[in-house]
């Protein structure tokens, strides 16, 4: 029966172990940032003011500011390949 049970305790570890790491998984910020740039949505003089993985939505969120000084938010997925957003109302 203890070696039961150790075996049962050993897989549920194992199955968080890869839970987490299936859930924790996305590209890194500079990819979402490249995505961004063959878009054509970050060019030229155009900076990037932060990148943040935001946990909730699973999507990076990418800030710039235009020469303009016009800034603008992207959210970029976890796989790096679809972004959404466009430029802040304020």
């Amino acid at each position: 029966m203890p070696g039961r049970l150790r075996l049962f305790s050993l897989a549920t570890a194992m199955l968080l172990m890869l839970s987490y790491a299936v859930a924790s998984s996305h590209v890194a910020g500079e990819a979402a940032v490249q995505l961004l740039r063959r878009e054509g949505i970050l060019w030229g003089k155009t900076q990037v003011v932060s990148t943040s993985w935001e946990e909730t939505s699973r999507e990076w969120l990418v800030t710039l500011r235009y020469p303009s000084g016009t800034l603008s938010a992207w959210f970029v997925d976890a796989a790096g390949q679809n972004y959404h957003g466009g430029q802040c109302k304020h």
